[in-house]
């Protein structure tokens, strides 16, 4: 079911497009290496909050942004992403992250603030 889920909410955010910006990154990538990513994962969302496709869900890559945003290590606050870095990350992990922090995200806007805001509240890992 998930996955037939995801397969119907990717052909949404894609709209017949073969290679799409990436949410965070903003890398236009293949559709192969893009997934529909919950902002607000599915599970905490309403019944209302999961049928707001458009701005509950977005692209997100799956060369990190996915998984990085997944994990809490990144958000977007204000349309722009944010990182929360601890010194005792590995090399690769900082470098990455400090690559993506204050980059401008195009898939904010005033009807997804919400859902970035319960990421931000909930999910972003602490310093």
């Amino acid at each position: 079911m998930a996955r037939r889920e995801q397969t119907l909410l990717r052909s949404m955010l894609l709209r017949g497009r073969n290679v799409a910006p990436c949410g965070i990154c903003d890398q236009s990538l293949p559709d192969n290496l893009l997934v529909a990513a919950h902002i607000k994962p599915r599970a905490s969302c309403t019944r209302e909050e999961k049928y707001d496709i458009p701005n509950v869900a977005m692209l997100m890559c799956k060369l990190g942004c996915d998984t990085l945003f997944e994990l809490g290590y990144l958000g977007v606050v204000n349309g722009v992403v944010g990182t929360r870095q601890r010194s005792g990350d590995p090399p690769r992990l900082s470098q990455t992250l400090a690559s993506l922090k204050g980059r401008a995200c195009s898939e904010w806007n005033e009807q997804r603030s919400g859902y970035f805001g319960w990421h931000e509240a909930n999910v972003r890992r602490p310093v």
